[in-house]
C-alpha cells in the first residue's frame, strides 16, 4: 500500500473517530434532556458500526494499524 492511500485511510479513519466521539458526546447531552433518545441512540450506534467494522477490515488485510492511527480499544471506548 502506498503512502498516499496509508494517508487517506488514516485522515478517513481520524474523520469517521471523530464525528462517532461528537455523536457520543450528543447521546449523553439526549440521554439528560431526554429529547431525541432514540435517534442519538441509533447514530451513535452507527459510528460504533462502521469503526468496528473500519478497524476489522484492518485487521482481515494485515494493514499497519500505527500508521493508519488505530489504538488498540477505539471502537469499545465508544461503548461508555
Amino acid at each position: 500500500m502506498t503512502a498516499s492511500e496509508y494517508a487517506f485511510l488514516s485522515y478517513f479513519y481520524q474523520l469517521l473517530f471523530e464525528r462517532a466521539q461528537e455523536a457520543q458526546t450528543i447521546l449523553k447531552q439526549a440521554t439528560i434532556d431526554g429529547e431525541n433518545l432514540a435517534f442519538a441512540q441509533g447514530r451513535a450506534l452507527a459510528y460504533y458500526e462502521v469503526i468496528a467494522t473500519f478497524t476489522s477490515q484492518v485487521d482481515i488485510y494485515s494493514l499497519d494499524e500505527i500508521r493508519i492511527g488505530i489504538r488498540p480499544g477505539d471502537s469499545d471506548s465508544l461503548l461508555n
